[in-house]
């Protein structure tokens, strides 16, 4: 009677990879290398098979409840780590060079989902649905209640984390000075792949609520992540002379 309250739910899911950790870095001298490196995202772990043989009739009335669902669900992969930082050179007798290089974490891959399998026989009896007729040996009533869902959904890829970098450089005489910024933003991971689906079903299945299919078979892979932006600032100044 109640919602979330499906007959028979069996599901099998990959745990997600963890995020990676930030990075941020600081130089000061008269020649000063600053150098960031953002922690990469883990991979998700793998769901495994799921079987589900059902016999005899199954009812439920309330919203998000269906009468069968099986699912293998890969797990998604972490995000990778953002990565700033900053380099001065402040120099009066030498040129001032700096330099800041930093790179976002990769993402972590998604993981694959394995096959899903579903075998449903009701049988000669069921139940009888006001203003319908007949009987049915699978009836939802409420909003998004399938009668049987099998689903095999690969895990997605994790994102790639941003990056900043600054540099200057400032000399206090005429001899000049060198200043670079290089900023890399780290890459997006590759989802992982669905698997086989199969449902058999000798049923008579009746569904009231909207969003409720009769039977929904579905593999579908994992997306992937989106790569890191990145911003790098670079400048130098002659302050005296």
């Amino acid at each position: 009677m109640s919602a979330n309250s499906s007959a028979i739910s069996a599901q099998s899911l990959g745990g997600g990879g963890g995020n990676g950790g930030f990075a941020v870095d600081a130089a000061i001298g008269m020649e000063s290398i600053g150098v960031g490196v953002g922690g990469s995202g883990g991979g998700g772990a793998n769901a495994d098979t799921v079987n589900v043989t059902s016999t005899g009739t199954l009812v439920t009335q309330g919203d998000n409840s269906f009468g069968i669902v099986a699912q293998s669900i890969g797990g998604g992969g972490g995000n990778g780590g953002f990565s700033a930082g900053g380099s001065i050179a402040v120099s009066a007798f030498v040129p001032a060079v700096a330099v800041a290089v930093n790179v976002g974490g990769s993402g972590g891959s998604g993981s694959s989902s394995q096959a899903v399998t579903v075998n449903s026989y009701g049988g000669t009896g069921g139940v009888g649905v006001n203003g319908y007729s007949g009987t049915y040996t699978i009836a939802t009533t409420g909003l998004n209640s399938s009668g049987i869902v099998a689903q095999s959904l690969g895990g997605g890829g994790g994102n790639g984390g941003f990056s900043a970098a600054f540099s200057g450089s400032f000399n206090v005489t005429e001899d000049g000075g060198a200043s670079a910024a290089v900023a890399v933003g780290g890459s997006g991971a590759g989802g992982g792949s669905g698997s086989s689906v199969s449902v058999t079903s000798a049923n008579r299945i009746i569904t009231l609520g909207d969003s409720s299919n009769g039977i929904l078979a579905q593999s579908l892979g994992g997306g992937g992540g989106n790569g890191g932006f990145s911003i790098g600032i670079g400048g130098g100044s002659i302050v005296g002379g």
